[in-house]
């Protein structure tokens, strides 16, 4: 280089590029003076862009065509960075295939789910997963052996909203992976006139196959009723229950839960819609009253004797005439 002042020198670089369902990755070592910084231009909007920063991975989703973002080069030169274009519903991994099994609770406060998906994918290495959930249900939590974090993110597929979920593993692994999602929505299920509603569906919309069972519960005071089912089959959830409902550890209903009906989807998306119905409470009343009259006051002695059916009660009122005085209970 001759001459003083500022120089521009050009390279092209050819790096191998790895992909993990609709992620593509690319590592490589490139020539690198000390203190450099790196700058890359994303070709089209909607793109999704992972890089390092320090210890931790920077998510960003490009607002425009040709938008150039910030990065840095690791030690020695690496440079790292995983990006995904705006999701199609044609990115299909054929060779990853799901199967999950679903504990969906409908209680008076709101629903809660817990969703565990077993993935396979052959000799593929991945490391990160991403998942279709409910736009209107808070992730709660992901667990599993080998996840070291998670993120959602909102998008429009065909005017159509989604919310991606995203799921890092702490090792990139091959042939399996499973995960537990927990999801909840509030919704107070106080109304007798019902409360109508769509069962939520987990989907992963880069496998090939996903298929699995759905068992639905409902609190003892709600009556749940199905209007309308497709896609899927009615089939028996007892093992569901009993693997996954350990799973929900504090967040147990304090009234308990009563089976409803279990379903067995093949494809995704599938449709359950249900309404839910607060149970009235009723119940029959035996009163045995002892009057006493005297010459200066009359005392009223009453045993009520109260027998609920349909659902518990935790409170009754009784009518006391105006001029009497209520001494003890």
């Amino acid at each position: 280089v001759e001459g003083v002042g500022r120089h521009q020198l050009e390279l092209a670089v050819r790096v191998a590029i790895t992909r993990q369902g609709g992620w593509r990755t690319t590592r490589a070592t490139i020539p690198y003076a000390e203190a450099a910084s790196v700058e890359l231009t994303v070709p089209e909007e909607g793109t999704s862009v992972r890089r390092p920063l320090g210890k931790t991975m920077l998510t960003e989703i490009t607002n425009a065509a040709r938008q150039v973002l910030p990065s840095t080069l690791q030690t020695g030169g690496l440079f790292e960075v995983t990006w995904r274009a705006k999701i199609s519903p044609g990115s299909i991994d054929q060779a990853l295939t799901a199967t999950s099994s679903a504990l969906i609770d409908v209680r008076e406060d709101g629903v809660r789910v817990v969703w565990q998906v077993d993935l396979t994918f052959g000799q593929t290495e991945r490391g990160t997963f991403r998942l279709d959930v409910p736009t209107d249900y808070l992730v709660e939590k992901v667990d599993g052996s080998n996840v070291r974090g998670w993120d959602t993110a909102r998008d429009t597929v065909e005017e159509v909203a989604h919310t991606y979920l995203t799921v890092e593993l702490l090792k990139a692994v091959k042939q399996r992976e499973k995960m537990v999602i927990h999801l909840s929505r509030r919704a107070a299920m106080t109304a007798t006139t019902g409360n109508t509603f769509a069962a939520p569906v987990v989907a992963v919309p880069d496998a090939a196959l996903h298929r699995g069972t759905v068992q639905i519960r409902r609190s003892p005071i709600l009556e749940l009723q199905t209007n309308d089912a497709a896609g899927v089959s009615r089939t028996d959830g007892t093992a569901i229950t009993k693997t996954l409902e350990p799973l929900l550890g504090q967040q147990k209903s304090p009234l308990g839960v009563r089976e409803y009906q279990a379903y067995r989807f093949n494809a995704t998306p599938f449709r359950i819609e249900l309404s839910a119905t607060q149970i009235a409470p009723q119940l029959t009343a035996n009163l045995r009253t002892i009057l006493r009259i005297g010459e200066t006051e009359s005392n009223l002695e009453s045993e009520i004797r109260v027998a609920p059916f349909r659902r518990a009660i935790y409170r009754v009122e009784v009518a006391i005439p105006a001029d009497l005085q209520l001494e003890k209970v």
